[in-house]
């Protein structure tokens, strides 16, 4: 039963990866966009 009960942590923390790595991407194209302007 623990693999069972860690699936949904192992699901929360791809989630919370993404949503980091969005902001990064985010946060780079602003990045660029400054510097190119």
């Amino acid at each position: 039963m623990q693999p069972v009960n860690d699936i949904p942590k192992i699901t929360d923390i791809n989630r919370t990866n993404i949503f980091n790595l969005t902001l990064l991407i985010f946060l780079l194209v602003c990045l660029t966009n400054l510097s190119v302007s």
